[in-house]
């Protein structure tokens, strides 16, 4: 099983990296 703290980091780095890929989408809100 993956540490709890690798988890966070991996589920903030998902929204990153979802922010980078649709920055229209994040700012049009």
């Amino acid at each position: 099983p993956k540490p709890f703290h690798f988890a966070i980091v991996d589920e903030v780095d998902s929204v990153l990296i979802d922010e980078g890929r649709n920055p229209l989408l994040i700012s049009g809100e």
